[in-house]
């Protein structure tokens, strides 16, 4: 059981005081408005516990739910998630099906989440939704809908998604304009499938260090980037915690040079 878990189970009291005690020290310094988390080693943590891949996966989206939780504590705006990328249908019929199940059911279940039934979370799905079966595609209209006037943190899963096809589209949609149209770092992002606000903050988990094509518009523009060596169900609020005590120490130095940087990008145009 991931160390989180048993927490929660063991010593509830004691972990919400952690919780509301990192939440307020946090709050002393600058607070991002946008974290990205690529969601790595769901298989391999299954495989280390001895469960079944399906369970790793299950945890795994429990473990959203939690870290969107934390974050919606701290008054973080955005949250997104790498849950499925256009390469994963390359693994096995079944790992790809238990993934898109445990999604569906949970998204068919949203009101059950208390972030969402207090209003307080907007569940949106990006990516090329258009090659989902048509019950995937109901689930994810039906949590759109209901989380759709929902205050307070927003989370994005990007579910068969791709950079390169999202800067791709970007470019196609520009064209359509006409023959005159003139690509720009504005009219790219916003054509961008989440046209902003800017990402602050980025990790990887499972101790991989690449970027596997998630938001690499996005990442160029300063996003602080965090390889942590710990599977995703395993990943938990102590991890963040350590993650945003670390970009706040960075936070003013980002800053300044993000202003230099587009001050340069402007001046080309």
């Amino acid at each position: 059981m991931p160390f989180r878990l048993w927490c929660k189970k063991a010593c509830p009291e004691l972990t919400k005081l952690f919780i509301s005690l990192a939440v307020h020290i946090l709050k002393q310094g600058p607070v991002p408005q946008h974290i990205a988390f690529i969601l790595d080693g769901n298989r391999r943590f299954a495989r280390l516990h001895n469960m079944t891949t399906k369970e790793g996966h299950r945890l795994g989206l429990q473990n959203i739910e939690d870290i969107t939780t934390f974050c919606s504590d701290l008054e973080i705006k955005n949250v997104s998630a790498y849950v499925f990328s256009t390469t994963n249908f390359k693994h096995s019929k079944e790992d790809a099906n238990a993934i898109m199940d445990i999604l569906m059911q949970r998204l068919l279940q949203i009101d059950q989440w208390d972030l969402v039934s207090t209003g307080k979370c907007r569940i949106r799905y990006i990516g090329r939704l258009e090659v989902l079966s048509q019950s995937m595609r109901d689930a994810i209209e039906y949590a759109e809908n209901m989380t759709r006037n929902n205050t307070g943190i927003t989370l994005n899963v990007y579910c068969r998604y791709s950079s390169t096809d999202e800067m791709t589209r970007a470019v196609c949609l520009q064209a359509e304009e006409g023959e005159d149209f003139r690509v720009s770092k504005q009219t790219m992002e916003d054509c961008l499938m989440v046209p902003g606000p800017d990402l602050d903050i980025l990790v990887r988990t499972s101790g991989k260090t690449r970027f596997s094509n998630f938001m690499l518009w996005q990442l160029s523009k300063m996003a602080y980037i965090q390889f942590v060596e710990v599977d995703w169900p395993g990943f938990s609020f102590t991890h963040l915690f350590a993650i945003l005590l670390s970009w706040q120490l960075s936070a003013k130095k980002i800053k300044n040079k993000k202003q230099v940087c587009f001050s340069e990008v402007c001046a080309t145009f």
